[in-house]
């Protein structure tokens, strides 16, 4: 079987006053070839049972061809091009036909739906042209209300397939954030296209900076629940809160580890006089100050390995960022430009971080990468407003971030490149957006 290899090339705008002219940076290899799919709408299923099946239809088809297309990975024909002859199933396909018609198609897309018993099934196809090979052949049961994530999970499915790994596709993931009201600050979730927005706390307190862990079951975050600013973990599927067992105050900006069993954070303990990062367990044991510093240290994330930080301290003046390991040995600054920089969030691959820099000079915040081996810094956003708070896609091809460029403060989607911004909210008073990990 032939599976694509598809990869990214991604051009970034350099900072002006770091560097005097353009270049070009590559993230991945240039693809050889663009990859073409022919995505037909799916069709009623011969057996199908109940004539609401054409309303789910049309969410399913719209849905699929929406998550295909914000992968990045694809080009999708108009169908206008397709021969008129319906594909339900493979006995319809007529691949001489769709040679015939010379528009280069790499991969043919088509399946049935159907609601039998109230249940909602849906059957997939995914046809190599070329070979005459079938690639992906997948069937789906689930109650008809989730038709829009059965498409996602079909969409992950192509991507995964058709890009040889490089994606699992990010149609399935979620995103928390933020969002200000009359009370205070309560986290809400969204799927990843801005859909199916819901409230995850109701506490009337204070809720920030949540944070995913890495299988999606928790997430934790920064609540003055109890009057002075904690962590504590939310189990995603029953709503029940359970507070970090640490000595202090002023807890804030809590980050999981990549295997989930540890936590950093930026806290004021009784040994401390300002906050400072540390490393725990998850039920508060072994804690260690890894920064132990008079300036004010916040923001910790930790690259994929877990053998590293990333960290926001003031200690030279203004907030930079540094960089040191597990045990705080060493910390090195990452940038040796001032201004004001925040939010640093590590690349999936470990190659880059993104952040938040309000550059000296600079009257708003922008969205910029360093790669981490040769700090390189490039800008992604500039000259719409404060872009602050990005998180990576777990693919590391997209990120998501906070932008006031509409007025208010809402949540955005863009490549890594900085191109195809989507504006996923439109409530005003929303911040701190974190893509959760993949949904297998």
């Amino acid at each position: 079987m032939k599976k694509i290899f598809v990869f990214l090339i991604i051009v970034f705008s350099l900072t002006p006053f770091l560097f005097s002219q353009q270049e070009t940076f590559v993230i991945k290899p240039k693809p050889e070839q663009e990859t073409v799919l022919a995505l037909t709408s799916f069709q009623v299923a011969a057996d199908n049972q109940d004539s609401m099946i054409d309303i789910y239809l049309e969410t399913l088809n719209k849905v699929l061809k929406d998550d295909l297309e914000n992968s990045g990975f694809f080009k999708l024909l108009n169908s206008s091009f397709f021969p008129q002859k319906k594909l339900s199933e493979p006995k319809d396909l007529d691949l001489i036909q769709w040679k015939d018609l010379n528009l280069k198609i790499d991969y043919i897309i088509f399946g049935n739906a159907k609601i039998v018993d109230n249940n909602f099934i849906v059957e997939c196809w995914v046809y190599d042209v070329e070979t005459g090979e079938k690639v992906l052949g997948k069937r789906y049961k689930t109650m008809p209300r989730y038709v829009r994530k059965v498409a996602h999970r079909i969409s992950d499915a192509i991507v995964g397939q058709l890009t040889a790994g490089q994606s699992f596709g990010i149609a399935s993931t979620q995103i928390v954030f933020e969002k200000s009201n009359k009370s205070g600050k309560e986290l809400y979730i969204m799927d990843y296209d801005g859909e199916n927005i819901h409230k995850l706390t109701s506490n009337s307190s204070i809720n920030l900076t949540p944070e995913w862990s890495p299988d999606n079951s928790e997430i934790c975050f920064t609540s003055y629940i109890d009057k002075f600013p904690a962590i504590f973990f939310l189990n995603v599927m029953d709503g029940t809160l359970n507070k970090l067992n640490v000595k202090g105050d002023f807890f804030a900006t809590p980050t999981f580890s990549p295997d989930g069993k540890k936590i950093a954070f930026s806290g004021r303990t009784p040994n401390s006089d300002n906050p400072e990062i540390y490393i725990c367990n998850i039920d508060g044991s072994d804690l260690l100050n890894i920064s132990q510093n008079p300036g004010i240290d916040v923001s910790p994330t930790f690259s994929p390995s877990g053998n590293q930080i990333c960290f926001v301290s003031d200690r030279d003046g203004s907030p930079s960022l540094f960089i040191t390991d597990t045990f705080g040995a060493a910390p090195e600054r990452l940038i040796s430009e001032g201004g004001y920089m925040s939010s640093p969030d590590w690349s999936p691959d470990g190659r880059f971080i993104a952040f938040s820099w309000r550059p000296k000079g600079e009257n708003h915040f922008d969205i910029y990468i360093v790669e981490v081996a040769t700090k390189r810094v490039f800008q992604l956003t500039k000259n719409f407003g404060d872009n602050e708070n990005p998180s990576w896609s777990p693919d590391g091809r997209l990120l998501v971030f906070e932008s006031n460029r509409d007025g208010s403060f809402d949540i955005y989607r863009m490549f890594a490149d900085g191109t195809n911004v989507v504006k996923l909210t439109t409530m005003g008073g929303c911040h701190n957006p974190s893509w959760s990990n993949y949904n297998k």
